[in-house]
């Protein structure tokens, strides 16, 4: 009996792992995103007005 229990324990475990393993792999990849975001936006601090090719470059590190 108790050795079911630890087995069925296990693969609660193992399963909650690798949910737990792919949530860090997306918040890493938006991490990124948020990164790249910031990085193409300092390029364009201080300026007047966003333009088309400036906004455009910002839509483009939004979406990806």
């Amino acid at each position: 009996m108790l050795s079911l229990t630890y087995e069925t324990e296990q693969k609660q475990l193992e399963a909650e792992c690798i949910t737990l393993q792919q949530k860090i792999e997306v918040q890493e990849r938006q991490n990124e995103n948020i990164e790249k975001f910031i990085q193409t936006a300092h390029k364009y601090v201080g300026i007047d007005g966003l333009g088309f090719i400036p906004l455009n470059e910002l839509m483009k590190e939004e979406t990806a």
